[in-house]
């Protein structure tokens, strides 16, 4: 329903469900997508690394999370918001590599979801990395 409103009116409704559902990803999703078509680099950042802690082994969600933080970046026309987006991407790139290394040395892992990094991530963030704050 969210996405036939007004983006405006889209986000003050997806800003109610936390009340209602704590732990939704979906919702997370759905709030990161609202932000970001009204340009709020922080809020949408804010909204996908709440998604994927919801579920941190959904390579699928951390992918998606990386390749839209990076588009907004590359899309962007104000300079500040595409960092703010770049340097958002390059933080979950960074978790996500970290929390795919983990699972790769470990011994046995429970890996049903098959856990691992994907060749998606690692192209949406090598297309931000000139626009990433130096020192992040």
């Amino acid at each position: 329903m969210s996405r036939t409103l007004p983006p405006q009116e889209a986000l003050a409704l997806l800003e109610e469900g936390p009340r209602y559902e704590r732990d939704g990803k979906g919702l997370y999703r759905a709030l990161a997508l609202a932000s970001e078509r009204l340009g709020r680099a922080d809020d949408t950042a804010a909204w996908w690394e709440a998604a994927v802690s919801s579920d941190r082994f959904d390579r699928v969600l951390q992918t998606e999370a990386i390749e839209k933080l990076a588009l907004a970046a590359h899309y962007s026309a104000d300079r500040l918001q595409a960092t703010a987006y770049a340097n958002a991407a390059g933080k979950m790139f960074r978790q996500y590599e970290a929390e795919a290394h983990h699972v790769l040395l470990m011994r046995n892992p429970a890996n049903g979801k098959r856990f691992a990094m994907t060749e998606e991530a690692k192209r949406a963030y090598s297309s931000i990395v000139s626009l990433i704050t130096r020192g992040q």
